[in-house]
């Protein structure tokens, strides 16, 4: 009875509907506000919500609820199948099966791609490609290199 919601409002910067990322959370009106797990909500809304890098729970008491969304966008790509599949700057599975990339999204060959799920960081044979492309990507930035159009990370000894 007690701290139950009565308010979500969802704030921050997203391509999604505050109704679209309310669905996602799995949070509802007269929910309790006390039992709600932050990395719950969380995790399903970065999940089934793929350009959401990260959400923040702050508790309003006694019964409002904000979600501050965090967005991530497209930075690399990788062909899968004879089609593109987005990434975000962490690996995070933004979009699959598209015959064309935008501008400014860097190509990547980074070996056998195990699994590319919607929603969740790609999966390779070689777990060090990530670790090997936040390295160059760190050094192409503080040496000014831009519009860098592809990365074959497919040997990571010979880059």
């Amino acid at each position: 009875m007690f701290f139950n919601i009565n308010e979500i409002t969802v704030t921050g910067d997203t391509v999604y509907s505050a109704e679209d990322i309310t669905a996602k959370s799995g949070v509802a009106i007269g929910d309790n506000l006390i039992c709600i797990s932050k990395d719950e909500i969380n995790e399903k809304i970065s999940t089934e919500l793929p350009y959401v890098n990260s959400v923040k729970i702050k508790r309003h008491l006694p019964s409002g609820l904000e979600l501050i969304i965090t967005k991530t966008e497209a930075k690399y790509a990788v062909i899968q199948d004879g089609y593109y599949t987005l990434l975000n700057k962490n690996g995070k599975v933004l979009e699959k099966g598209l015959e064309f990339i935008g501008e400014n999204i860097t190509l990547l060959n980074m070996g056998e791609i195990i699994s590319a799920e919607i929603g969740y960081e790609i999966e390779l044979e070689n777990h060090k490609v990530f670790d090997k492309l936040l390295l160059i990507s760190t050094a192409c930035q503080e040496c000014g290199f831009e519009d860098i159009s592809s990365i074959d990370l497919s040997d990571i000894y010979n880059i």
